[in-house]
């Protein structure tokens, strides 16, 4: 009888697995291909969100670059420019009247404007911002107006409720004395 020893005994285990690759399971396999197919669903869900919440974001900017610009157009027909005491001159026209823009003011603001609407080829939301155009007449605030500000939004308030009180007066609940 010939007995084995323990060199014999590793040798024989580990030339069986030399010759034959390790064996998993198709269960895993197929674990781990929905773990993927589940991934890739969730990465594929995740840029298509990112690209809406990139459209989302450039058509925020749009809009506010639209608003902004409004405003600064408003706030030169609101406030026109006064002349200032260093400068030893008057502006012509009708004091206490606004002055009107020129035709040539009012087509390049609305060729501005015009452009800011139209969708850009180019990916603009992946560039730097743009700083604000800065303001050639710089004009002193109104005396009284923050409080003519106030007093109109105190208006507003008192109106809008005392309005919507009228609406839903006759269904109020009214009590039988």
């Amino acid at each position: 009888m010939k007995f084995k020893t323990n060199s014999d005994s590793t040798r024989n285990t580990a030339a069986p697995a030399a010759n034959h690759p390790a064996s998993v399971p198709i269960s895993v396999y197929r674990e781990l291909a929905a773990e993927l197919q589940a991934t890739r669903a969730m990465v594929d869900s995740l840029n298509l969100r990112n690209q809406q919440l990139a459209q989302d974001n450039y058509t925020l900017r749009q809009e506010m670059e639209r608003v902004v610009h409004s405003a600064l157009t408003l706030q030169q027909w609101i406030n026109p420019p006064h002349a200032s005491a260093d400068a030893g001159y008057e502006q012509p026209g009708v004091s206490g009247a606004p002055p009107r823009p020129s035709i040539e003011e009012t087509v390049s603001a609305a060729a501005i404007a015009a452009k800011l609407r139209e969708p850009s080829s180019s990916n603009s939301w992946l560039t730097e911002e743009a700083a604000p155009p800065q303001r050639l007449n710089h004009t002193k605030p109104a005396r009284f107006g923050g409080l003519w500000l106030t007093l109109t939004v105190v208006a507003i308030i008192v109106t809008a409720f005392g309005a919507g009180f009228l609406v839903m007066r006759p269904f109020l609940p009214t009590a039988n004395r």
